[in-house]
């Protein structure tokens, strides 16, 4: 700008022009100018943009000028503007140019992408703000930053990646089991590249690796390492050479290869050593050994048993010598006087080894004692085993308190040992007893063994008795068994029930046969399933016991009736005389009698009853009308049960039978609502039994099983008892 300074002439004219077709207003003016030169000032403050460019297209700036009358200030920014220009435009008038951020609501936020260094896509949203924001970091955040503009704004950064990257790293590695002797000519390589992809967990380890290991550098590469063995150079062989123990050049070729060698084919007799160790990596080292010749090793021997007793070799020991001798072995080898067991052994082709067992000097006899034991032999005992040794022969030990005894010839030696095995202070083998539940009894019942000597005599009692059983030719076995019942008679008898069939005997009522021509009074024999007691009790006697028992004796009876005449088999009958035409036979009672049977034993009593006979039935009567029969002394009486024609009487029962009066037959009877009845009384009278004596409702004893039991004079008694029909 030229400065220089202009009388003004004139005052100017200044036109405000607004375009239609834009927003903008432009001021025109005119000014009519004098001929002279007038100085001007130009005014400007600037500030840079802090606001990164991309920002700039949501938040824009905006320039705005004006003339304006008066002379130009010098300017200053308020909030949001970044320029500011103050022009003198003549003496009157100045032009103002303001540059600002456009009104815009923050916060303003944008969203990019971008990769990470680990190949990973990161998410960076970047947010403008008033104020000095903040930063929260996450597992997820990869960057972040706030940088303070400057002007009360800040702009914040926050890069976020979808997950975290895990960087893995895996590792796969076997012990290097390469003998040392073959580092040397097989050495270990190690090669690392960088491979797209993720890594393997575990990696895979090929042929002749001893390590692999993969890292996860980015989402998409790894780096994988690998320290291995070239196994082309395979097989590899070396051969050594060593001293065997027999001082024997053995060669030693061992051989380094893949896979897994084999033995097969390659054993010769001159092989002394030879395997193949699998090294577990599809490597294995065979080894083979090696000798110019067979080398025999042969060994000679010769021995006896020790013929002592385990417990006799502290008193008798034996000493056992081993020496190495310049030469070759004796075959077979030769005893010394005292030797149990010789041997020589070639160890090498210039040595021998020589091994020999002998006894030490001995003064005979010796006598072990203090040797016991518990026994459970014939009853049991505390055992005591006495052993001797001597040189000459001894007889053996005999006895009920032996156990058991022995000579034995020690053979070769000379030696003869006995040994002997005795209670050690018992004088008797104990008494035993058990006791026993006995089901038969329901009782414990004692039952006693004792070993005892031959000549013992058993003996018997009052419920029990003894035997003996031989054991040999020192013992015998005494066996005493002690039962003493409970049940000793029918009244305290065990009691049991069974249910089983039993035979009813047939009946004949042969007065009432007669009198029926033979069709009625008969029942024949029949079996039912009917519940039967058994009473079980023992005695003690010296001869057989005698029990009561019930019989029953049927007979066969012809019975003769008016036209016909039957046979009845297997019946109880009372005596009875049976006559056809001339013939006469007797049949004698059976036992029981037919009456014993239903009725009983009769007492020698009788008891006087009237017989109440319908004579004329009369008419009028009603069901349940009781009539009198008038006597002398006495009435009996009736009830009309049954009438008939004109209510006639059919049916009565005898309510009195007016005992003690005298009749005058027939007798007509009084009251009810009829009339005419009459009616014969006659006296009568039938035995009396003894009461329970009849067969039928009462048990009876239908068998009895008596025998002998394992104790002397104790017998076994069995009844049973059925409830007669």
């Amino acid at each position: 700008m030229i400065s220089g300074s202009v009388t003004p002439a004139a005052s100017a004219v200044l036109t405000e022009k607004t375009d239609p077709g834009e927003d903008s207003v432009v001021d025109v003016y005119s000014r009519t100018q004098d001929d002279h030169f007038w100085t001007g000032k130009t005014h400007g403050i600037v500030i840079p943009d802090p606001l990164p460019i991309r920002f700039r297209v949501t938040v824009p700036t905006v320039t705005d000028a004006q003339n304006l009358a008066g002379t130009a200030p010098v300017p200053s920014l308020t909030t949001g503007q970044l320029q500011k220009q103050e022009e003198q435009l003549d003496e009157f008038l100045y032009k103002e140019t303001i540059t600002a951020r456009a009104p815009v609501v923050l916060p303003v936020t944008l969203i990019s992408y971008k990769m990470t260094g680990d190949q990973q896509i990161e998410t960076l949203t970047e947010t403008l703000d008033n104020g000095l924001q903040t930063i929260s970091p996450n597992s997820l955040t990869v960057e972040a930053d706030v940088q303070n503009l400057g002007n009360n704004q800040s702009l914040k950064s926050v890069g976020l990646v979808d997950s975290v990257f895990a960087k893995q790293a895996a590792e796969t590695a076997i012990h290097d089991l390469i003998p040392p002797k073959y580092l040397g000519i097989l050495p270990t390589l190690e090669f690392a590249t960088t491979v797209a992809g993720t890594i393997t967990n575990p990696p895979v380890l090929a042929a002749g690796d001893l390590l692999r290991r993969e890292e996860q550098e980015t989402e998409y590469k790894y780096r994988a390492t690998r320290r291995y063995r070239d196994l082309t150079t395979l097989p590899v062989t070396l051969i050594e050479y060593k001293m065997t123990r027999e001082k024997q050049i053995e060669t030693l070729t061992a051989t380094l290869d893949t896979g897994l060698q084999t033995l097969t084919g390659q054993i010769t007799a001159l092989t002394i050593e030879a395997n193949v160790d699998n090294l577990g990596n599809n490597l294995s080292l065979k080894e083979l050994g090696t000798v110019p010749s067979l080398f025999g090793g042969k060994s000679s021997g010769k021995a006896i048993p020790n013929p002592l007793p385990p417990e006799f070799r502290q008193l008798v020991p034996t000493y056992t010598t081993e020496e190495t001798f310049t030469g070759t072995i004796v075959d077979p080898p030769v005893f010394s006087p005292g030797d149990i067991e010789k041997t020589e052994t070639q160890v090498d082709p210039f040595t021998k080894r020589v091994r020999i067992e002998t006894f030490s000097g001995v003064a005979l006899p010796i006598t072990l004692t203090g040797i016991y034991e518990v026994t459970s032999q014939f009853g049991g005992t505390i055992a005591a085993t006495t052993i001797t040794l001597d040189n000459a022969p001894m007889t053996v030990d005999t006895g009920l308190m032996v156990l058991s005894s022995e000579i034995r010839n020690l053979g070769t030696s000379g030696f003869y040992l006995k040994i002997t095995k005795e209670a050690a202070t018992d004088i008797s083998w104990p008494t035993l007893t058990e006791s026993l539940f006995d089901e038969e009894m329901q009782i414990r019942i004692s039952k006693e063994e004792q070993v005892v000597d031959p000549t013992y005599t058993p003996v018997d009692g009052t419920n029990f008795t003894e035997s003996k059983r031989a054991i040999d030719k020192w013992r015998s076995r005494r066996l005493r068994t002690t039962k003493a019942p409970t049940a000793t008679n029918e009244g305290n008898a065990l009691v049991s029930e069974i249910f089983a069939p039993f035979q009813f005997p047939g009946t004949v009522n042969a007065l009432l046969c007669a009198q029926s021509n033979a069709y009625l009074g008969y029942r024949a024999v029949k079996a039912e399933f009917v519940s039967q007691i058994l009473k079980t009790w023992w005695v003690n006697s010296p001869t057989k016991p005698v029990i009561a028992f019930d019989n029953i004796i049927t007979n066969s009876i012809t019975i003769a009736g008016v036209t016909r005449v039957a046979q009845f088999h297997g019946v109880l009958h009372d005596g009875w005389v049976t006559q056809i035409g001339f013939a006469v036979e007797q049949f004698a009672p059976t036992t029981p009698t037919f009456t014993e049977y239903y009725l009983g034993t009769p007492s020698g009593t009788f008891t006087n009853h009237n017989l109440i006979v319908l004579y004329t039935p009369g008419t009028g009567y009603t069901l349940g009308d009781v009539l009198t029969i008038p006597g002398t002394g006495g009435s009996a009486q009736i009830q009309v049960t049954g009438l008939g024609v004109s209510n006639s009487i059919t049916g009565y029962t005898i309510a009195s039978e007016g005992l003690g009066g005298t009749y005058t037959n027939p007798v007509t009877a009084t009251g009810g609502s009829g009339t005419g009845a009459q009616f014969n009384v006659l006296p009568y009278s039938v035995p009396n039994y003894v009461p329970g004596t009849a067969w039928v409702g009462t048990p009876r004893v239908v068998s009895a099983d008596i025998k002998q039991t394992e104790i002397k004079e104790q017998w076994k008694i069995q009844i049973r008892i059925v409830e007669m029909r």
